[in-house]
């Protein structure tokens, strides 16, 4: 299991491009696809990564151009482990993705019977680790600019204290939305729009 002491060591793994949004699925998921729509749209590459299929695309994919939907990959795990895998085998890959959304990471861990666990908690921790050293891999590269977006259903049964710590270890305040999700779209491109003005 990952070691949490290590993580505090490697609070560098912070940066601004890595984005947490907190709220339930059934109001985040089509904001998030919507977000997809138009990374696509503007040319970029987005990996989707979810737990299960979407049950029903939104009306704004249907009048898409197949090229943008092209550059949409869609990809399903059932287990944290096998999301971690492709994690890391992401840093192999040659075209490097302007985006990376994993839809309610939360869902991934439906074989854990307590939420209150530290290695619940480890399991999160671990997926959140090894995504931004890839968002990092990614960014090092020529001309690259990746983002991640990463979704937390806050459902009843959800622990609190480990959203607080997940959010403690891997994220700055001003990176983490509460939010529906047209809310949400919004402050996306507000948020991107300032960090590319503080970059020129």
């Amino acid at each position: 299991m990952l070691s949490l002491t290590l993580l505090h060591k490697r609070m560098d793994l912070n940066d601004p491009k890595n984005l947490l949004v907190i709220g339930r699925t059934s109001i985040i998921s089509e904001g998030l696809l919507e977000i997809a729509i138009g990374e696509a749209e503007r040319g970029n590459r987005v990996l989707y990564l979810a737990s299960k299929a979407v049950d029903k695309l939104p009306e704004i994919f249907v009048d898409r151009d197949r090229s943008v939907l092209k550059r949409i990959i869609f990809t399903y795990f059932k287990s944290y482990e096998a999301l971690a895998q492709k994690l890391m085998d992401l840093h192999n890959m040659f075209l490097t993705p302007n985006l990376l959304i994993i839809e309610s990471l939360n869902s991934f861990f439906t074989n854990c019977s307590r939420t209150n666990t530290d290695s619940y908690l480890e399991g999160h921790a671990k997926i959140l680790a090894v995504l931004h050293s890839t968002v990092n891999s990614f960014n090092e590269r020529s001309n690259a600019n990746c983002w991640s977006i990463v979704s937390f259903d806050d459902h009843e049964d959800f622990s609190q204290q480990c959203l607080t710590t997940l959010i403690d270890l891997f994220y700055f305040k001003k990176n983490c939305i509460r939010a529906a999700d047209e809310e949400f779209i919004q402050w996306f491109e507000d948020f991107k729009l300032k960090c590319e003005n503080r970059q020129n």
